[in-house]
């Protein structure tokens, strides 16, 4: 059986800096964890989209184009594409 006042009193003996290490690679764990979640959920939301048929598919020459308008220009570019995909 775990002695709960045994375990606090070393991690009480234990130094600072350890501690603080641990502290840090907890905070560490769970940013990633956030991070990760995050990153899913837009694939997931990429997915969706794909299937959904909300997406718009440009030739490399029309996106390096693109990527040298304004970007009102390059709106209007990407209703165009996603009108020519429609028909």
């Amino acid at each position: 059986m775990v002695n709960r006042e045994n375990i606090k009193s070393k991690i009480d003996k234990l130094p600072e800096d350890i501690i603080l290490n641990v502290d840090n690679y907890i905070k560490k764990q769970i940013k990633k964890s956030k991070n990760n979640a995050e990153y899913l959920a837009k694939l997931d939301l990429s997915l969706q989209q794909l299937k959904e048929g909300k997406t718009v598919t440009f030739e490399w020459e029309e996106f390096e184009a693109m990527t040298k308008m304004p970007p009102d220009e390059a709106k209007a570019f990407c209703e165009k594409i996603r009108a020519r995909g429609k028909k």
